[in-house]
């Protein structure tokens, strides 16, 4: 009677749990519906105090926790409270990652977020295509005053923004987009004919838009993103071969073109010199008043507000992801940033042997993050390189938990014998990728 009775009780919870609403905030917050990023907070509050907190080492926490102090420390010593202030996505955000990492189970966690991230994309896409069909432009619908964004919108036929506010931030949506169904169509190879036949029509064209949309950064993003999975799968496939070391090998010598093709012509021309002025400029504003390397500017107001103070008429956007960090959270925001990406980035590319497609997009789409962060004049308020870091995380501790990531060649147990579920058997001569993460 017990036994029933826990069982009934299991059931029920699993009835009421409201892990449904993770894939619909990421929906609404890729989609920019208003207040979507305060809606991942309130998301990850209410599942927060519904499931619990299951304590977890996880290095991204610590870097929202540093983002949100030193913004919380600039806003009480500027006394600038406004609804602009840097403290509130970096407390939404950090909480949505809470509960995505230390509450319920992980792996069905990262699936609600993929699918939320994945469908939003697809429909961005989706406007994207009637956009240039019909010629409407969405955002440009009540806007008409703003005569930039109408310029911004309608620079060709087939420069559109869908959902996003020009032709360069669409590229960086369609770049994720097809990174991350690149994965799975790589990593996830027991999927129908009708879900492969799909991915490839949606990857062909996301890949094609961006193409001849012209988005330089964004095609660079996503020649780098491809070229990392491509990596990823050959060492899957001959683990013995591409190990760690000559993968390290490869990405040094890689290094050599990234610095050739950064000083040809084809990337030096106006736009880059634009974004070095806008470097330039923002450092001196933070020469003016040392603590903003400290602590950042509290808001984008108040950075909005100096800028123009100093360089009026001149573009300030920061169209740098790690200018944009800076800006926001001071040299330890950016600071405990970067080393949360790098370990992800490390940890995620050192796995031989994934079993679930997400591991390797998310790594992938996690290495491209520094190229595509340069292409819209704000990266953060989209919330990609947020989402696509927790992505990776999740992965990260979804593999771990499953005991089904092996780090390295020297982790395998070639005991054919063993729990296939405990880490310890044998994938080396017959790897099997879960796809269990449903189809994207």
């Amino acid at each position: 009677m017990k036994r029933c009775w826990e069982t009934v009780t299991v059931v029920a919870d699993r009835r009421t749990d409201l892990g449904f609403v993770i894939p619909v905030a990421v929906f609404a917050m890729t989609l920019r519906v208003p207040g979507g990023f305060i809606l991942l907070g309130v998301t990850g509050a209410i599942l927060i105090l519904r499931r619990g907190v299951r304590f977890r080492r996880t290095g991204l926490l610590g870097a929202y926790a540093v983002c949100a102090l030193t913004s919380t420390l600039a806003a009480t010593i500027d006394a600038d409270h406004n609804v602009s202030s840097y403290v509130w996505p970096a407390l939404c955000y950090g909480l949505f990652a809470a509960a995505v990492l230390l509450t319920g189970d992980v792996a069905d966690n990262m699936r609600g977020l993929s699918r939320g991230l994945i469908a939003a994309l697809t429909c961005a896409l989706g406007l994207a295509i009637a956009e240039i069909a019909t010629g409407f432009r969405l955002m440009a619908l009540g806007r008409e005053a703003n005569q930039n964004l109408q310029l911004a919108l309608n620079e060709g036929r087939f420069r559109t923004g869908s959902v996003f506010t020009n032709y360069n931030d669409l590229s960086v949506a369609l770049t994720v987009l097809v990174v991350l169904l690149a994965g799975a169509a790589l990593f996830a190879p027991r999927d129908s004919t009708m879900v492969k036949a799909s991915r490839l029509v949606i990857i062909v064209v996301a890949s094609g838009l961006v193409v001849v949309m012209g988005s330089r950064g964004s095609l660079a993003g996503l020649l780098l993103g491809l070229g990392t999975l491509v990596l990823l799968a050959s060492r899957a496939a001959r683990p013995d071969r591409l190990t760690n070391g000559r993968l390290g090998a490869v990405v040094a010598s890689s290094l050599v073109v990234v610095v050739l093709i950064w000083n040809s012509p084809y990337v030096q021309d106006n736009s880059t010199a634009i974004r070095e002025r806008i470097l330039d400029n923002a450092v001196h504003l933070m020469d003016l008043d040392p603590m903003t390397w400290v602590l950042g500017f509290s808001s984008v107001d108040r950075y909005d507000g100096i800028a123009a103070s100093f360089f009026a008429e001149t573009l300030m956007n920061p169209h740098n992801l790690v200018l944009e960090l800076l800006l926001g959270y001071g040299l330890p925001g950016v600071l405990a940033a970067t080393l949360a990406w790098c370990v992800l980035v490390a940890r995620g590319v050192s796995v031989t042997k994934p079993r679930d497609w997400q591991l390797p997009a998310y790594t992938a789409a996690a290495v491209m993050l520094p190229v595509i962060g340069t292409v819209p004049s704000s990266t953060l308020p989209y919330g990609f390189p947020q989402l696509l870091t927790l992505g990776l995380a999740a992965a990260l501790a979804s593999a771990e938990g499953l005991g089904a990531a092996a780090p390295g060649p020297e982790s395998v147990d070639h005991d054919n014998d063993a729990d296939p579920h405990d880490g310890t058997s044998d994938q080396s001569e017959h790897p099997r990728l879960d796809d269990r993460a449903g189809h994207p």
